[in-house]
C-alpha cells in the first residue's frame, strides 16, 4: 500500500469518526502522516483552498516518531505510517496524538518533568511495592463485585501511598504521566473501538500486555505509566461516568482526581503485604544490568567515535528512550543539540554528559562510519553537518572543542 493508499484509508475513518463518544468537547486539530520520504498534511490553516483536502510535501527533519509538534505555528499530530501495517491501528494511534493536540487546545498544563523522569532512581523497594499496586489496579478493573472492586482500589491506592512515602516528590512524575498520557490511551482504545468489531476486552489484550511488562519499570519507566493512567480511566468511566468534562477543568493529576471522583481516602490497610517479591528482585537486577549493557553496546559500536566538547544544549529529545547513570544520558535513537548558536538533528545514538542539568551538555559523544574531514577551522561530519572547533585525533578518536 503506498503511502497516499495509506492516507486515504486513514483518512475514511477520520470522518466517520463520532468524536463525542471518544471525549466530550474533543476536536481534532492538523495531522500530518509520512514515511522517509514524503509528507502529507490535512486540516491544517495553511491548506486555505476548499478544492484540496491535503497538502503534500517532502518530509522535514523535525519529522519524527508519533507525536505531536508546532507546525507552521500550529499543533500537528504526526505519524510514520512505515511503523505499522494496518490502517486502524495508525487511526488509534492518530487519534492518541491528536488528543494531545486537544490537550494543547484547552491550555491543558499538566505536564511531567521529563528531565525528572530520566533521573527516576531504580529501586528495588519502589518497584516491589509498584508491583503489587499495579496488581490490585488491574484485578479492580476486571472485578465486578462493587464492594470487593472498592476494596482493591483501597488496597491500590495504600500501596501508592506507601510510595509516595519512599519516593517524596519524584513520585509526582509517574502521576503527570499518567494525567497527560492516560487520557491519550483511553482515546486511543475508544477509537479503536469504532472500527473494530472486537470486543473491549480484545482490544484491550495489548495494552494489558504493556500493563504488565515489567521491564518497563526499570529502563522505560515512562511508557509504563500510560497503561496504569488508562486503566485509572477505564474504572473513571465505569464508575463515575461524565467524568471526563470535569477533568478537563481540573488541576489534580489524574490519580488524585480519581481519588475524589471514586470517593477513595487515604488510610491504613490492616495487614499490606510488603514482602519483597522475587520478580521485584528479578526487575531489579536486570534494571542495573540493562542499563550498563546499553552504554557498553554504545561505546562497541562504530569504527570512530567522535567526542564533542564544550558548552552546548540539549534542544530536541526523546524522553522515553533516554538511559542516565551518574552524570552521562545515552540518547538511544536522537537528539537534536544546539552548538555555536546552531542546531543540529543527529539521527542516532548518542551520549551526552553534563554536570548539572542534564541540558547544559558539556560533552557530545557520537559513533561514526567514516573519519571527518578537518578543513579551514571546520570539521564535516557526514550525516551531521559542519562544525567549527578546534580539532585533535587520537587513533580511531577525534575530538573537536568548541565555544
Amino acid at each position: 500500500m503506498t503511502i497516499l493508499e495509506t492516507c486515504n484509508e486513514v483518512l475514511k475513518r477520520i470522518d466517520q469518526t463520532e468524536w463525542q463518544l471518544i471525549w466530550p468537547g474533543f476536536k481534532p486539530v492538523a495531522f500530518c502522516l509520512y514515511n522517509e520520504e514524503k509528507a502529507y498534511l490535512f486540516n491544517h490553516p495553511m491548506i486555505v483552498s476548499d478544492q484540496e483536502s491535503f497538502y503534500s510535501f517532502d518530509r522535514e527533519k523535525q519529522f519524527v516518531g508519533d507525536t505531536l509538534i508546532l507546525y507552521k505555528d500550529y499543533p500537528t499530530a504526526i505519524v510514520n505510517v512505515d511503523k505499522y501495517d494496518c490502517p486502524n491501528h495508525i487511526y488509534s494511534i492518530l487519534v492518541h496524538e491528536l488528543f494531545h493536540g486537544y490537550q494543547s487546545m484547552m491550555n491543558d498544563k499538566r505536564f511531567p518533568d521529563e528531565l525528572q523522569g530520566v533521573r527516576y532512581p531504580l529501586c528495588l523497594k519502589n518497584i516491589n511495592l509498584r508491583l503489587k499496586e499495579r496488581s490490585n489496579l488491574y484485578n479492580a478493573y476486571m472485578e465486578k463485585d462493587p464492594n470487593k472492586k472498592r476494596e482493591l482500589l483501597q488496597t491500590f491506592l495504600s500501596y501508592r501511598e506507601q510510595r509516595k512515602g519512599l519516593l517524596d516528590d519524584v513520585i509526582e512524575y509517574e502521576f503527570f504521566v499518567e494525567t497527560f498520557e492516560g487520557p491519550a490511551w483511553f482515546a486511543e482504545v475508544k477509537a479503536y473501538q469504532q472500527v473494530s468489531s472486537s470486543p473491549l476486552l480484545e482490544v484491550l489484550k495489548p495494552y494489558r500486555e504493556a500493563f504488565f511488562d515489567y521491564s518497563g519499570l526499570n529502563l522505560h519507566h515512562r511508557r509504563s505509566c500510560y497503561s496504569s493512567g488508562l486503566f485509572l480511566c477505564l474504572i473513571l468511566e465505569e464508575m463515575a461516568p461524565g467524568w471526563e468534562v470535569a477533568f478537563m477543568h481540573s488541576h489534580h493529576s489524574l490519580s488524585d482526581f480519581f481519588m475524589q471522583a471514586i470517593g477513595l481516602e487515604v488510610k491504613e490497610v490492616i495487614g499490606l503485604d510488603l514482602s519483597i517479591l522475587p520478580e521485584a528482585e528479578l526487575i531489579y537486577e536486570a534494571g542495573k544490568l540493562e542499563k550498563h549493557k546499553k552504554f557498553a553496546e554504545f561505546y562497541q559500536n562504530g569504527s570512530f567515535q567522535l567526542i564533542i566538547e564544550g558548552n552546548m544544549r540539549a534542544t530536541f529529545f526523546d524522553p522515553i528512550n533516554m538511559i542516565c547513570i551518574e552524570d552521562q544520558v545515552l540518547h538511544q535513537y536522537f537528539i537534536e543539540i544546539s552548538i555555536n548558536g546552531k542546531d543540529y538533528l543527529i539521527h542516532q545514538p548518542a551520549l551526552v554528559r553534563f554536570d548539572n542539568n542534564m541540558l547544559d551538555v558539556k560533552e557530545l559523544h557520537v559513533n561514526l562510519k567514516w573519519k571527518p574531514v578537518f578543513h579551514h577551522g571546520m570539521l564535516f561530519i557526514d550525516e551531521i553537518g559542519e562544525i567549527k572547533g578546534e580539532y585533535a585525533e587520537d587513533g580511531s578518536s577525534f575530538y573537536l572543542t568548541v565555544q
